[in-house]
């Protein structure tokens, strides 16, 4: 498509490597310029390729997940271990402020009670 001048586009792709490894290529951009001359920009790129565990998911030769008995809904073993880590992490991080807020309050109770009773040996 057209660009026109003094605006911008921009372009989102994902690169998918199939195999382990340093992976390394080269982005080419062809364009033609004010003057209809058709330009060029290359822009090389590199990244290393790591085989990712999904919590005992077995990748098959078409690239489909077999999970076995454990997960016929479909859902990824990894993806629900995380999710019970953050409600875990949450519920706890809650339980936490819980605690602090009763501390607080009882801490505010005791010394209102321990000034009522110097007010009243004052008194006396």
């Amino acid at each position: 498509g057209n660009i026109n001048s003094g605006t911008e586009e921009y372009y989102d792709a994902r690169i998918t490597p199939t195999d382990e490894g340093d992976i390394s290529g080269e982005l080419i951009i062809t364009y033609e310029d004010s003057n209809g001359a058709q330009k060029e920009k290359r822009m090389p790129f590199g990244f290393s390729a790591m085989m990712m565990n999904f919590g005992g998911a077995d990748f098959g030769m078409d690239g489909a997940m077999d999970y076995g008995m454990e997960g016929m809904d479909g859902m990824g073993g990894a993806e629900e271990g995380s999710n019970m880590l953050l409600i875990l992490g949450c519920a706890g991080g809650g339980l936490i402020v819980l605690i602090i807020i009763i501390v607080v309050i009882v801490k505010s109770a005791k010394k209102k009670k321990a000034l009522a009773e110097l007010e009243d040996d004052d008194e006396i």
